[in-house]
């Protein structure tokens, strides 16, 4: 997918491929955004509980988080961006292949005492109500020569995640099972979609075109569902459906809401009346969901929003960085985009109006997951107000050796070396 990016220093723009990575268009703002670079076949990806974007990849690893303005490592090609020294890792502590003897041995049962093979294809995080609880919030991703489904469990390290090895969920004896994706549905249980074939995706005949299946994964019978339609419901009964234990629903009101919010008055008044009334811990999750709904129908003013994240829960803050942050433009592959005099000059005034409190947070903040994510907007502030917030993180010792702040950092400070090279100076010391 090209989009249009401006080399360093240079205010021509140029195409420039994406190979690899994420990337988002905005239907209404009409914005595209390459979120991140690398990897070889991101072929699936899925969002946490908390609103953490995550996806699986072949050859160079299986997992990574998806950090916005990451520069992933890539599969024996360097990063387009001649100031990526050093790209980052994938985020799981293991491979599914033997990586000594390299990704093309891994087929045919080669590596299955390893995970599989290195193709992955299609993730699910279970955030569903029908499997057993010890599955909630696993990362779920198919490998296709091993011909079964790995389990992934995520845990927090230092300011992003790591992937540890859990048991695969199922395993086939079927030499035609190539299944690509998976996913819950509105009971909990799981689609598995097959591709049903004994070829691949490298081959060029004999592959069968209509042997495809769907299978489905529930645990015991699920609850009985009675037919719905979403769409008919009013705006009060989809908030109330941001309590339901199945993420399902979740999305589907959000998506709905927001739907709504972009050709009428949005429902913002209910929705934070909704919020206000969750005062007890145990309602935090329920918090964090509406308030990622009020993110996506742009219905945050900006007092609302401080008063009600800028508190204890490191996902609200996290989430506060990337609300205040969000509608500037983020920096392209090879750095920052091209804009017009006025524009840059509105950028410039708005960003300068919240740098105050992205300093105080880089300086101060207790969280890992939150001087993480104001790295990763480094990329989104004008140029030449990124310096003083770079300073102040690399000036967090226990950040010295994560696995991706001190590299997020470099990506978003690299361009002020094109306007403010003393700047540099005192972040280097």
């Amino acid at each position: 997918c090209p989009g249009d990016i401006g080399p360093p220093g240079t205010p021509e723009t140029r195409r420039v491929p994406l190979r690899g990575g994420m990337w988002r268009y905005h239907p209404i703002r009409k914005t595209y955004e390459t979120l991140s670079t690398g990897t070889t076949n991101p072929w699936g990806h899925d969002w946490d509980a908390q609103g953490e974007l995550f996806f699986s990849n072949t050859v160079a690893g299986h997992f990574y988080y998806n950090v916005v303005g990451g520069h992933f490592s890539r599969n024996g090609t360097l990063d387009p961006n001649p100031r990526v020294y050093q790209m980052q890792e994938h985020h799981a502590d293991h491979f599914h292949f033997d990586t000594g003897k390299g990704w093309q041995n891994s087929r045919d049962g080669a590596a299955n005492d390893l995970g599989g093979g290195h193709a992955h294809s299609g993730a699910m995080i279970y955030l569903g109500n029908n499997w057993p609880e010890e599955y909630r919030g696993q990362f779920f991703t198919i490998n296709l020569h091993g011909r079964r489904v790995n389990t992934e469990t995520m845990e927090r390290h230092g300011g992003g995640f790591v992937a540890k090895h859990s048991p695969d969920f199922l395993t086939s004896d079927d030499p035609w099972f190539r299944t690509l994706d998976l996913s819950y549905g509105p009971d909990g249980g799981v689609y598995i979609i097959d591709w049903s074939d004994t070829g691949e995706c490298h081959e060029r005949n004999g592959v069968h075109r209509t042997s495809g299946r769907i299978y489905k994964i529930t645990y015991g019978t699920p609850a009985p569902l009675t037919p719905f339609d979403l769409r008919k419901l009013p705006a009060e009964t989809l908030i109330a459906l941001h309590r339901s234990p199945n993420e399902w629903f979740v999305r589907q009101a959000r998506l709905i809401l927001s739907e709504r919010s972009a050709v009428a008055r949005a429902p913002a008044d209910v929705l934070r009346s909704f919020v206000g009334a969750m005062t007890r811990d145990q309602d935090r999750a329920v918090r964090l969901r509406v308030m990622l709904t009020l993110f996506s129908m742009d219905a945050l003013d900006d007092e609302f929003f401080l008063a009600k994240t800028l508190q204890s829960d490191e996902a609200m803050r996290a989430w506060g960085v990337r609300r205040l942050t969000d509608k500037f433009p983020l920096d392209g592959p090879l750095g920052p985009v091209a804009q017009e005099p006025a524009s840059a000059a509105k950028l410039t005034h708005a960003a300068g109006l919240i740098g105050p409190l992205l300093l105080k947070l880089a300086a101060t903040d207790p969280s890992g997951l939150v001087r993480l994510t104001l790295a990763s907007s480094l990329q989104r502030l004008p140029v030449g107000q990124r310096a003083p917030i770079a300073l102040a993180l690399v000036g967090r010792q226990e950040d010295q050796d994560d696995h991706d702040l001190p590299l997020l950092v470099w990506y978003g400070l690299s361009p002020v070396g094109d306007v403010d090279p003393a700047a540099l100076v005192p972040v280097a010391q």
